[in-house]
């Protein structure tokens, strides 16, 4: 398989610095996810490795070898796009061979075939020809145009069927490779019979086999989005790059796909870059996640880390779903203690806190707690609010409470809101009072000049790329 490095890799577009100073190596096997929103650059780097956009800066390796000029048909990296990519003309066979018939061309040996075949429906008409006068047959005129109509409306039907078509057309190689020797054909009968193996395999794998003879606008989405990967695997290659490989299939099909590509991923065990917007697809399927803004690596880590230790406001608020609940506020001192204090409440910060936030007092900072680690009407809840909306989605209930903010207007809008997620369907009413407890060993706080994570031991997270630099000697201000 492959181990691949990015290092100081920057991509501009006239002016435009769509990808700037990335760097990250994935290791042998490992599936690596490029999450972010529409415009981070994760599809332009994913372009960049595939050979598919030239590098502006930096360099690219795979196994220790740099591809900056190697050519893309020479990398030994396949891709699958995500609308397919499929050839609509030709059958699921010929889609899944086309891979491997390219790499391995034989010179002439597409058009002797062509031409052997045209021998093959001529030495038929020899045949009828021969035995007719063998009985000493008279042939009227008007016997010949019916028997070479029959052919042609023979031939016509074999072709209509493209599994005949194409024993038809190895049953002729066979015989010109083995009986009369001939060695292009012997190479030919080889190359294909290897591809035959491979498809077999292939299909099989994905459970696609009962639709080799199909054209691409006959299959669902589902069996398409198959058809690309295995067109993807059959060449062996070093690594898969996937470019929102799910984001045309329904909701329900995806989340189908999504495990279906994960087994898949493990058994084949190849170094796999996979680039989505949806984290959810990120947090399931990657042994590892970068998250991009803005063309540049925020954090990388295993989904696990980048969940409950963001790095920056950016991260926390991206990745889950729903997204963390952020709350504006100053850090204030009183009697010994800390205490974040909002327009809308005020809140103790819990011990483990108290030195990180020493160097903060009196300063503006963000409070981010997630939905799943709010409680409501707990013995210990301290917090008054209100319930403003409700949303059941079955499994789960999004609750929407309300903080009055002091000093409004009493406006609807006034207020501040907060999701609370609640297993199961909620017993809670629209306008109910509710007590409210932020799950101490749960929360964050963010610098606001920054918006990086504030430490619990003190000081700042630093995101990817400053850390990356700053292994160069570079100190950058994050």
């Amino acid at each position: 398989m492959a181990k691949i490095e990015f290092k100081n890799i920057t991509k501009n577009f006239g002016s435009f610095e769509a990808v700037k100073n990335f760097n990250l190596e994935v290791n042998d096997e490992e599936f690596v996810c490029l999450v972010g929103p529409s415009g981070c650059g994760k599809t332009t780097t994913l372009r960049m490795l595939a050979g598919l956009e030239t590098i502006s800066e930096g360099t690219i390796s795979i196994d220790g070898e740099v591809i900056n000029e190697v050519s893309p048909k020479d990398r030994n990296i396949a891709m699958v796009f995500q609308s397919y990519a499929l050839y609509p003309h030709y059958t699921i066979y010929e889609n899944l061979a086309f891979g491997i018939r390219n790499r391995e061309k034989i010179p002439f040996a597409k058009l002797l075939i062509n031409l052997v075949l045209l021998l093959f429906y001529g030495a038929i008409i020899g045949l009828y020809y021969g035995f007719c006068q063998l009985l000493g047959l008279a042939i009227p005129e008007y016997t010949n145009l019916i028997f070479v109509a029959g052919l042609l409306g023979g031939i016509f039907m074999l072709y209509s069927f493209p599994e005949t078509r194409d024993d038809i057309r190895m049953l002729n190689l066979r015989f010109w490779a083995m009986t009369m020797k001939i060695r292009i054909f012997q190479q030919y009968l080889v190359r294909e019979e290897n591809i035959r193996q491979k498809v077999k395999e292939t299909s099989e794998l994905l459970g696609i086999e009962s639709q080799l003879w199909k054209k691409p606008k006959q299959l669902s989405g589902g069996q398409r989005q198959r058809v690309a990967l295995g067109r993807a695997i059959i060449r062996n290659p070093k690594a898969f790059l996937m470019d929102e490989p799910l984001s045309n299939l329904d909701a329900k099909l995806r989340v189908q796909m999504r495990a279906e590509l994960e087994r898949l991923t493990k058994k084949l065990r190849v170094t796999t870059l996979y680039v989505t917007h949806d984290q959810i697809e990120a947090m399931t399927l990657g042994n590892r996640i970068v998250v991009l803004n803005e063309g540049i690596a925020n954090q990388v880590g295993t989904p696990e880390e980048v969940y409950r230790q963001p790095i920056n406001r950016f991260v926390a608020g991206f990745i889950g779903s729903p997204p963390m609940n952020f709350v504006e506020g100053t850090i204030k001192q009183e009697n010994g203690r800390l205490i974040f204090i909002s327009e809308a409440f005020s809140y103790k910060i819990p011990e483990y806190y108290q030195v990180g936030l020493k160097d903060f007092i009196d300063k503006n900072v963000t409070l981010g707690v997630r939905p799943e680690h709010i409680l409501l009407n707990t013995p210990d809840a301290t917090l008054d609010a209100t319930i403003g909306v409700l949303e059941p989605i079955g499994s789960d209930t999004y609750v929407y409470i309300d903080f009055p903010i002091k000093n409004s207007r009493n406006s609807i809008f006034d207020n501040l809101e907060i999701i609370v997620k609640q297993e199961g369907i909620t017993k809670l009413k629209v306008d109910e009072p509710v007590k409210v407890k932020f799950m101490d060993d749960q929360i964050h706080f963010f610098d606001n000049d920054t918006d990086n994570r504030i430490l619990p031991s003190g000081g700042l997270c630093k995101t990817h790329y400053v850390a990356e630099l700053e292994k160069q000697g570079l100190n950058i201000e994050s």
